[in-house]
């Protein structure tokens, strides 16, 4: 028992106190040019990172030795190097081009470039993974500048929030591969739709402020964009389990072919997250899959990628009352139920529920090692409802009276009732689908983008009875209202970065937006709705960008953002008379600002 122990407290000892070091390097091309997301590990390790956008890496706490590290990216050879590490070190690699196209088929056209000037964050795949236990995106993200993450049910699955220097999600645009995620009705995004997405996702960049020119309606006032996962070149498995508090519990797998024939290869993952969630009855029950089907050459990718999410939550939005913040701080008002006698109980099924599919095609052509196409066709079936119990009269004396349902009073025996208790629905099904193109050009001091996107939108709206305490009075499957929002979205843009001399870039962007936007049938509440009307927005930008060294920048910019009312802001204003359209949102943002960056120290 002593050997053992001795032998435990040397295995502890040598851990904690052998000097460790760190590896940094750049990866660029054979033009000299950034390689972003290259991946950098030790062979026959675990120890590894990816290439930032500027092709700056670093790995750290490697322990002293003699190593074999290895540098990839598809469609470029890769380079093995024999490292002796007894104190930190410098190591560059200059990939050059194999048989096959770079993976490149990512937002390229819509992310901004190291010496883009606008505030950004880059996370790599290494750094999504190690925040990618349970919860959903916005808590992976908070600890990036400016985000502020928020959960209805307290665990940070189900109904999570961020905000993005005080901006709120309908004004945060979110694109997946260049194609907008954002609701066009409500311009918003609800991250419960796609849990575990970031397990197949390769990057993410978070633009702070207007940024650059983007997809979406929420494109106002910061921007983040996904790009799952590239092609890779080995087979893979890899399965995973998380367990937490409150019955958290999340299972995930995914396999993958790796190049087959060289030409083509298939990704594939499945997740099931669970959760009780902190709120009484704020359970999670989700569902998500990510599939990809593949193939390159020396000219051309193309890509057939399906995500889909399941979800299923407690409702939770109510937050809890202030008059029990002192006895129940888990307490849930949603789905309260009071009898006659005046015993209290709770709506076991007060639930959200909804099924969201995307269905991407994008194809690359490259014509040269300049100038490339990256096109897209997008899908994307939403459909779902939640479920409330609805009280005969509420807790603030109001009545849920047949009348609001556009129904006649129910007379039994000569007694005449104008309102019961009630289950309702409402309902979503809706329909988004479009196209992406861009033309990139780049050479040794600029690259240009030119592009454009065209979008439509069809939501319907409807809302159900389910079940009523007199429902021989309802008609069966009985509708009290139906709506349709009808939304076109086109834009086209341009922007250049170029290199005015060394170390300083100029970057310039024009684009234009048009919108024609429609809403037609009766709301929740039997008022009419009929509405109509076209936007023109022109949003450009500019700025400059000074590189003192790797290290150090310094950038000015400007930019304009318009943005058109959401769909609650029109419906509002359409049921009062004296109330105009209401107004879009203008934003001119100003910014200023240093960035230093070295080995684990960023500031901004």
């Amino acid at each position: 028992m002593k050997r053992y122990f001795t032998l435990l407290l040397l295995i502890i000892s040598t851990h904690l106190f052998s000097q460790t070091y760190s590896i940094t390097g750049i990866v660029t091309t054979t033009n000299n040019k950034p390689l972003p997301d290259a991946s950098v590990f030790i062979q026959d390790t675990k120890i590894g990172t990816s290439s930032l956008p500027d092709g700056t890496f670093t790995i750290n706490e490697v322990i002293a030795g003699n190593y074999t590290i290895i540098c990839s990216f598809l469609g470029y050879q890769t380079i093995k190097k024999q490292i002796s590490i007894n104190k930190n070190i410098n190591i560059d690699f200059e990939l050059l081009d194999s048989s096959l196209m770079a993976d490149e088929i990512v937002i390229s056209s819509l992310a901004a470039q190291a010496n883009t000037p606008v505030a950004q964050s880059n996370l790599n795949m290494a750094q999504i993974k190690q925040n990618n236990m349970a919860a959903d995106i916005p808590f992976q993200l908070e600890l990036t500048p400016s985000v502020v993450s928020s959960s209805e049910n307290g665990t940070g699955i189900g109904y999570t929030n961020l905000r993005i220097r005080g901006t709120d999600m309908s004004r945060i645009n979110v694109c997946v591969n260049g194609i907008p995620l954002n609701d066009s009705e409500s311009q918003g995004v609800f991250w419960v739709n796609m849990p575990d997405f970031t397990s197949s996702v390769d990057n993410i960049q978070i633009q702070r402020g207007v940024g650059t020119s983007t997809n979406g309606a929420g494109a106002f006032g910061a921007n983040l964009h996904f790009n799952t996962r590239k092609i890779q070149e080995k087979p893979y498995f890899r399965a995973e389990s998380t367990i937490g508090s409150f019955k958290t519990f999340k299972r995930s797998f995914a396999v993958g072919t790796g190049l087959l024939n060289n030409h083509f290869s298939f990704d594939f993952r499945y997740s099931k997250l669970n959760s009780d969630g902190w709120v009484k009855r704020g359970f999670s029950n989700h569902n998500s899959l990510f599939a990809s089907l593949n193939y390159l050459d020396k000219k051309n990718i193309l890509k057939l990628i399906l995500i889909k999410g399941e979800e299923h939550t407690g409702i939770t939005w109510w937050g809890v009352p202030d008059y029990m913040m002192e006895t129940d701080r888990r307490y849930n008002p949603s789905g309260k139920k009071t009898d006659s006698l005046g015993n209290v109980s709770f709506y076991d099924n007060e639930s959200d529920n909804y099924w969201q599919d995307h269905y991407q095609l994008h194809y690359t052509h490259s014509f040269s090692s300049k100038w490339n196409i990256i096109s897209a066709l997008h899908y994307t079936k939403g459909r779902g409802y939640y479920e409330v119990y609805q009280n005969e009269v509420d807790d603030w004396g109001s009545a849920n009276a047949f009348s609001d349902y556009g129904l006649p009073n129910a007379v039994v025996n000569d007694s005449v009732y104008t309102a019961s208790d009630m289950i309702n629905r409402k309902s979503m099904d809706n329909h988004f689908y479009g196209l992406t193109l861009s033309t990139n050009y780049k050479n040794e001091r600029s690259i240009f983008t030119l592009g454009t996107a065209w979008n439509q939108y069809l939501g319907d709206h409807f809302g159900t009875i389910e079940w009523s305490s007199l429902s021989q009075f309802i008609p069966q499957n009985y509708q009290w209202y139906t709506n349709t929002g009808n939304k076109i979205d086109y834009m086209i843009y341009s922007k250049l970065n170029y290199q005015l001399f060394e170390n300083f870039y100029a970057f310039i962007d024009f684009q234009y937006r048009y919108i024609d936007y429609s809403i037609d049938g009766i709301d929740d509440d039997l008022a009419p709705l009929s509405f109509k009307k076209q936007w023109h927005f022109i949003n450009p930008k500019a700025g400059v960008t000074y590189n003192f060294n790797k290290y150090n920048k310094l950038y000015l910019s400007y930019a304009r953002a318009n943005r058109e009312p959401t769909r609650s802001d029109i419906t509002a204003n359409a049921k009062d008379e004296s109330s105009k359209i209401p107004s879009s949102e203008t934003l001119n943002d100003v910014e200023l600002g240093f960035n230093r960056k070295k080995d684990n120290i960023y500031t901004e």
